[in-house]
């Protein structure tokens, strides 16, 4: 095995260039700056002044709008228990369950809840009970049944008694 004569490129004190000198602005004299009142340093400062009112307004728009985003959230954090009660009395009403029953039931979803009250009745072996239907009269769309002219004839005679 041969030696390969030919230096390395990093090896060679030829090919690597000397590092520039980094110039230190901070070491700038007073003879190499730019005086005070000349309009390059004028013009410098008010630009600098502008950049900065323009950082604070973005500082202040940001937090406004943040502080919305945050007050937002906080307002559904508020109303999420209160959505959740709201879906799991609606499937136990709709499922025919009591209040006690109701508060056992689990989920996040009414999906989820109305599984589980399935399950719940299930487990209890009870028949689902029948959720009593509203009584017809002018909901219906239809004529006045006689139950609900004859409530109507007694809540006259009520008013009537002087009550």
């Amino acid at each position: 095995m041969t030696a390969d004569p030919t230096p390395e490129p990093a090896d060679d004190p030829k090919t690597d260039p000397p590092a520039p000198a980094d110039p230190d602005p901070a070491a700038a004299t007073a003879d190499d700056r730019l005086p005070d009142d000349h309009p390059v340093v004028k013009a410098l400062h008010k630009a600098n002044e502008e950049a900065k009112q323009a950082r604070l307004k973005v500082q202040e728009f940001e937090d406004a709008q943040k502080s919305e985003v945050d007050k937002l959230n906080d307002r559904i954090k508020e109303l999420e228990p209160t959505a959740k009660e709201a879906a799991r009395l609606r499937v136990a009403l709709d499922k025919g369950l009591t209040l006690k029953q109701a508060n056992r039931l689990s989920g996040d979803t009414e999906e989820e809840l109305a599984a589980d009250a399935d399950d719940l009745l299930e487990d209890l072996g009870t028949p689902r009970p029948q959720v009593p239907q509203r009584p017809k009269g002018h909901d219906d769309g239809g004529k006045p049944s006689d139950t609900t002219q004859d409530m109507s004839k007694l809540a006259d005679s009520i008013l009537e008694s002087g009550f």
